[in-house]
């Protein structure tokens, strides 16, 4: 019998990454570029090296896909609540 696995638990960094690149996608209708995610985070434009980390683990976690302007979230942080 196979177990069903828990969502990873993610760190407050990353949801609030996932929260600003699903309200960006929602506001402008397709992926945010690196520096109006970092804006939203609220990151400087030095940082971009440092998100694209993150983005890297997210999805590694099957959480987003894709690149770039392609990027977009397969697994809703809305639906990983840390409660």
């Amino acid at each position: 019998m196979s177990e069903r696995r828990k969502p990873p638990r993610l760190t407050d960094t990353e949801l609030r990454i996932l929260a600003a690149l699903e309200d960006l996608s929602d506001e402008l209708g397709y992926a945010p570029t690196y520096a109006q995610m970092l804006e939203r985070i609220g990151w400087s434009a030095n940082s971009k090296g440092s998100l694209h980390q993150y983005l890297r683990r997210l999805a590694a976690l099957s959480i987003v896909e894709g690149a770039g302007r392609a990027l977009r979230v397969v697994n809703s942080s809305r639906q990983n609540d840390r409660s």
